[in-house]
C-alpha cells in the first residue's frame, strides 16, 4: 500500500527523477527478526511504478546507501540490495546479543506499571466503553515473573497483576514488551507511537476474527500517556449515525486506505491475499 501511494504521488508530481526512501530498520529481537526480509524484499515501489505507469517520463531509481546524483546525472549508482537476514544477523552478532539482553524487572516495577495503566484507564474509560464487546488483554513484560491482565466485561474494565503461571490461551490479544519501553510510553508525551515502533509492535492474536477488526487498537489506547479524556470515537454524534455514514462512505469508495488495517494487510491461512489498490 505504501508502494501504491508513492507511485500515485510521483505520478501526480511528474518529476524528472524520483527515489523511494524510508528509514530502513532491522529487527534484531529474536521474536521479530523473521520480519526483516518480508518487510524489505518482496515488492519494490519502483517495480510498481514501472508496471503501472510505463508511459511516464519520470525516471525512478531504487536507491541504496551511497547513491549520488547531480544535475539529473547519476554520479554514483548504488542500488537497493535485498536483505539477507541470516547474513545481517551474523554480521551484527554483538548487536543481536545486546538487543536480546533483558534486565529482569522487579515485582515493584511491574506494580508501578499497573498503577500507571490504572491512571490512564481513569481518563480513557468512557472512550473504551464505547466499544460494545468484552475482551481480555495480556501484557507480558520480558523477564518479569508477573504479567498484566486487562479485562473488559460489559462496562467494567479491570487492570490487575497476573502472577505466573499465566494461561495465555485465555487472552484475546497478548502484547509483549520491555519494562523501560512501556514505562516510557506511559509517561512520555510521544506515548505509544515512539516506544512501540522501537519494539516492532509485538502483538499476538488468539483468533483471526479479532485481528480483522483490529482489536489491538483498544489496547493501544491504554498504552500511551493521556492528559485529558480522548474524544468520542463517534465524533459527537449518535452511534447509529456515525456507523451509517461510515457504511455509506465504504459503498461509494470514499475511505482512504488504512496502512495499519490488519484486514487489508494480513494474509490469513486458507484465505486469498487481500486485493489492495
Amino acid at each position: 500500500m505504501f508502494n501504491r501511494r508513492w507511485v500515485d504521488i510521483v505520478h501526480r508530481l511528474d518529476p524528472v527523477m524520483a527515489f523511494p526512501f524510508a528509514a530502513d530498520v532491522a529487527f534484531l529481537d529474536d521474536d521479530l527478526a523473521w520480519a526483516n526480509e518480508p518487510i524489505h524484499d518482496p515488492e519494490r515501489p519502483t517495480a510498481v511504478f514501472e508496471a503501472t505507469r510505463s508511459a511516464a517520463t519520470t525516471r525512478v531509481v531504487d536507491i541504496g546507501q551511497g547513491f549520488e546524483v547531480e544535475d539529473h546525472k547519476v554520479m554514483t549508482e548504488r542500488l537497493f540490495v535485498p536483505v539477507d537476514n541470516a547474513a545481517l544477523l551474523r554480521d551484527h552478532a554483538d548487536d543481536v546479543r545486546s538487543a536480546n539482553r533483558v534486565t529482569k524487572p522487579t515485582d515493584a516495577q511491574v506494580d508501578e506499571l499497573v498503577a500507571m495503566l490504572r491512571a490512564t484507564l481513569e481518563l480513557t474509560r468512557d472512550y473504551l466503553r464505547e466499544r460494545r464487546r468484552d475482551y481480555r488483554f495480556l501484557i507480558e513484560v520480558k523477564g518479569a515473573d508477573t504479567a498484566i491482565a486487562i479485562v473488559k466485561a460489559g462496562r467494567d474494565i479491570r487492570i490487575d497483576a497476573a502472577p505466573a503461571p499465566v494461561d495465555r490461551g485465555r487472552y484475546d490479544v497478548i502484547f509483549t514488551t520491555r519494562f523501560q519501553y512501556l514505562r516510557r510510553s506511559l509517561s512520555a508525551p510521544s506515548g505509544v507511537r515512539g516506544a512501540v515502533r522501537r519494539l516492532g509492535r509485538h502483538f499476538t492474536y488468539r483468533d483471526a476474527r479479532d485481528a480483522r477488526v483490529n482489536l489491538h487498537r483498544e489496547l493501544a489506547v491504554m498504552l500511551r500517556q493521556h492528559t485529558a479524556p480522548p474524544p468520542s470515537r463517534f465524533g459527537g454524534q449518535p452511534e447509529w449515525l456515525y456507523r451509517a455514514k461510515r457504511f455509506a462512505r465504504r459503498m461509494i469508495g470514499g475511505n482512504w486506505p488504512d496502512l495499519y488495517d490488519l484486514a487489508t494487510r494480513v494474509v490469513f491461512e486458507g484465505q486469498p491475499a487481500p486485493q489492495v489498490r
